[in-house]
């Protein structure tokens, strides 16, 4: 292997761990939320073994999507531009591929196109919208560090969070 391919898959791999424990954490405390509800309502409720399995499939959906030419179509705009157009497609593509799953996991389980569809939206609007929500507010800190990183330069803001800034 070459030192550029091995220098390239450990970039991406840090990437997509610092995406993965971010997403784990949001994902998580949708989770924390809701088992409290519902342990008032004496319903046990513990997945987080789904959130970090979601949150290592949507770290890979956001770093296979940042290949995708259309990601780059507004950076040139001020910031607000580039980072809530990235939220909105990257929750499109992230919806995309709940669908995907959805139906590829239904069809494996011998249910139809339609049936996999269906158990979808079982959950219900609210439920839906919930989730929604949550992973487009997730997304917003996300783009908003990634969007200044790239016009300060790659690792200077986490440079700035973790190792202190020089007064100018």
């Amino acid at each position: 292997m070459s030192n550029t391919i091995v220098k390239w898959f450990v970039k991406e791999f840090k990437e997509m761990v610092g995406i993965t424990i971010y997403l784990f954490f949001i994902f998580s405390s949708f989770l924390t939320y809701r088992s409290l509800i519902m342990a008032q309502l004496g319903i046990e409720y513990h997945e987080y073994g789904f959130a970090i399995i979601k949150a290592l499939v949507f770290a890979k959906v956001i770093l296979i999507v940042k290949f995708v030419s259309v990601v780059k179509r507004f950076d040139d705009k001020p910031l607000i531009i580039p980072t809530m157009y990235k939220v909105v497609l990257f929750t499109l593509f992230s919806a995309m591929f709940v669908l995907l799953e959805h139906i590829v996991r239904g069809l494996i389980e011998g249910l139809t196109v339609i049936a996999s569809i269906e158990e979808i939206t079982a959950v219900g609007a609210n439920e839906m919208m919930s989730r929604i929500l949550v992973f487009v507010f997730a997304l917003v800190p996300y783009f908003i560090m990634n969007e200044v990183s790239r016009v300060v330069g790659k690792g200077k803001v986490l440079e700035w969070f973790f190792r202190g800034r020089h007064p100018a």
